[in-house]
């Protein structure tokens, strides 16, 4: 019997110290697991706020989309060395990324297993505005048919009284500045639009209403606000493109393009013919001399539309993969 317990013991000893060694291997495995699955989380979302970053720039500059997510990816933890590639695609509509790295572990290493591979991949594009364009500010840029040039960073003069400016002669009608009555008529709604942007839908080939005057109050404070915020945020801006002006800054402004020909008399209809981005200088009142100063930065990128929809509007970026 003696013999019979010792030999039991014996064997519990045995089974005890395979199960611990099991046991101590599974809390390792577990822990470089863990590891490995906590740098791709790092990884995947530093891969996706860059190309989101980047994204902002497309289609109109590829070369600085890259260099932005490339520097958001850095900022986010990410080494230089870690970053495989960051690619825009062939029709500058989408930007993705690569990012791979090294871990390395520590119970496997004691397997011979002394590291493992962690590589995400994201990608983001430009998609057009389901919902049209909103936030729009109510000023219409004169667009008429043979008169519609416009140089991008160069200044203009908006809501001037006589309807001409650097831009052209702009036959605009009597008392009609270029001031659009988005929402409602009045200085009020007028005022709420400069300082918020238009909240409703507006589409291409949309009828707006034109409205006379300059209320020249509102205008100089919606104005005056918006470029004394981003004075404030982000300083004074030489020479602004589409490339170097802060893209969330208050004086970056989508305007819709409109055909003011034949307008004449208040509330008549105008047609909007399409959408631009100009970045807001000043609003200058001599006499009755009065406008809006803002640099032309370019029409606002449409694509993948079929050719028989006018159903479009600014482009937004998104995560795609």
């Amino acid at each position: 019997m003696n013999r019979r317990s010792r030999f039991s013991r014996g064997q519990m000893a045995v089974v005890m110290t395979v199960a611990l060694a099991t046991l101590v291997g599974a809390v390792g495995l577990g822990a470089d697991m863990a590891l490995l699955y906590l740098n791709w989380v790092r990884l995947q979302k530093a891969a996706d706020a860059a190309v989101l970053a980047g994204a902002t720039y497309l289609p109109g500059n590829p070369s600085l989309a890259k260099s932005t997510a490339n520097t958001y990816a850095t900022k986010n933890g990410i080494q230089n060395a870690e970053i495989a590639s960051t690619t825009p695609a062939a029709d500058n509509l989408s930007i993705s990324m690569v990012l791979s790295r090294t871990v390395p572990y520590s119970f496997l290493s004691v397997l011979g297993v002394h590291s493992g591979l962690v590589k995400v991949f994201a990608r983001a594009g430009v998609q057009q505005d389901t919902e049209y364009s909103r936030g729009l500010l109510p000023i219409g840029l004169p667009c008429s048919p043979g008169n519609c040039t416009y140089n991008a960073g160069q200044l203009y003069q908006l809501l001037q009284a006589g309807g001409s400016g650097s831009g052209g002669s702009w036959n605009l009608g009597p008392g009609n500045w270029g001031r659009l009555a988005l929402g409602s008529h009045g200085a009020t709604q007028f005022l709420q639009n400069l300082e918020l942007g238009y909240n409703g839908a507006i589409n291409v080939g949309d009828a707006v209403d034109a409205e006379q005057g300059q209320v020249n109050g509102p205008t100089n404070q919606g104005i005056s606000d918006r470029v004394t915020l981003g004075m404030t945020i982000d300083g004074t801006v030489a020479n602004p493109t589409l490339a170097t002006v802060p893209q969330y800054d208050p004086r970056l402004i989508a305007v819709p393009m409109i055909n003011f020909t034949g307008v004449t008399g208040n509330s008549v209809q105008v047609p909007v013919v399409g959408f631009a981005l100009l970045w807001l200088d000043s609003y200058t009142s001599q006499g009755s001399h009065k406008s809006l100063n803002a640099y032309f930065l370019g029409t606002i990128p449409v694509s993948d539309i079929p050719s028989s929809s006018t159903t479009f509007g600014i482009m937004s970026p998104i995560l795609l993969q």
